[in-house]
């Protein structure tokens, strides 16, 4: 790992974010033009935490760059992890107060939850809502290469920032966003989301589970998607025939 004394610090190169920082998390530099030498960088507090200025638009965290730098890595288990400070304290990133540990999966206990960056609110029976307006939610797409309009999972389309295009999003990953399905996830190497009664239309926090990947369960699941799919697939294309595998 690449180093570099700043004012009499040594600190070590963080790759991801093209920046060094020192031990106790206090010094940070930019490597300099042509890898001449090094300029030295700011360090700003926002919000409770600390952030290394390595550009107008570009605020580093501090504590995940010493965490990269000094820590032992991130256990590679499948499992969700986040960075602990051991006193509490967001603003002391020394590496002997960072730790990895598994980062729960956070419920939410209103019956709503604003998603800001889609601009929507997601409700705890399933349903999706702009403008106090209920979304449509879609069971299928057209697919070109085949032309028939085939079934997938539930979803609604927002429009995509600065284009004529939309975006896809699934009403689960919707509902797993807003904190709405039961259990932890963290406690699985791969968690996945079950519908306890089977039925993939049924996006109702009180349906959505997490479960492991080889939960018998899903089993059975995917067994009533495969059916569900093939019974919306013919009604989704009246007098077209369709490939053994829909």
């Amino acid at each position: 790992m690449k180093t570099y004394c700043i004012n009499g610090t040594w600190c070590r190169y963080f790759i991801a974010g093209d920046v060094y920082v020192s031990k106790d998390g206090t010094v940070a530099g930019k490597p300099a033009y042509k890898g001449k030498g090094c300029k030295p960088l700011s360090i700003i507090k926002d919000e409770g935490k600390k952030y290394i200025q390595a550009s107008k638009n570009n605020l580093v965290p501090v504590d995940l760059a010493v965490m990269i730098c000094y820590c032992p890595p991130k256990p590679n288990d499948g499992k969700r992890y986040t960075i602990n400070h051991k006193d509490g304290d967001l603003l002391n990133c020394a590496a002997s107060n960072l730790e990895w540990v598994i980062q729960p999966y956070v419920h939410t206990a209103e019956d709503s939850f604003d998603i800001q960056r889609y601009d929507i609110t997601v409700f705890k029976d399933g349903h999706v809502e702009q403008d106090g307006k209920t979304m449509t939610v879609y069971d299928s797409m057209f697919v070109e290469d085949l032309d028939l309009e085939v079934c997938i999972h539930p979803h609604i389309n927002v429009p995509k920032p600065r284009s004529i295009y939309y975006q896809r999003i699934f009403i689960d990953d919707l509902m797993k966003r807003a904190g709405y399905v039961q259990g932890d996830d963290s406690v699985f190497k791969f968690p996945t989301i079950l519908h306890i009664d089977y039925d993939m239309t049924n996006c109702a926090a009180d349906n959505l589970l997490w479960v492991e990947y080889d939960d018998p369960r899903l089993n059975e699941y995917q067994s009533r998607i495969k059916e569900h799919k093939h019974k919306r697939n013919v009604e989704l294309n009246p007098r077209k025939e369709l490939p053994s595998n829909m």
